[in-house]
């Protein structure tokens, strides 16, 4: 079974959409319903760094959050402060820190693939 990863190009910018949700089975409602996001409102905030998988720091990443909460509940972006030229080629790890009401929790990692663009 083969097992795909995600590669990110260096030099491009890193934009990353993301839904925050409610994952309570009890709320009774299909796993991707949009009544699950939670408002993106000043008592939520986020923050995500990235990890070479050998524990080197690549980046910090800053986080956006949709404008229309309404309408885009709990979505939010995550993107790069700095630009991306510099990156290492290496595979690379990250996860979100969420901070809800000052309570944070974190999601699981995801891992990635940190690549040379090959058109200049």
């Amino acid at each position: 079974m083969s097992h795909e990863i995600f590669a990110f190009k260096r030099g491009d910018p890193f934009l990353w959409p993301l839904w925050l949700h409610d994952a309570d089975p009890d709320l009774g409602l299909a796993a991707d319903d949009p009544a699950r996001g939670v408002e993106i409102d000043n008592g939520v905030s986020f923050e995500c760094q990235i990890n070479s998988r050998h524990g080197e720091f690549v980046a910090t990443m800053t986080y956006e959050a949709y404008e229309d909460q309404v309408t885009d509940k709990g979505w939010f972006l995550i993107k790069n402060i700095d630009p991306t030229d510099d990156w290492p080629v290496c595979p690379a790890v990250t996860d979100i820190k969420v901070i809800i009401d000052g309570v944070q929790k974190h999601s699981i990692n995801f891992d990635f693939w940190i690549q040379e663009a090959q058109t200049p």
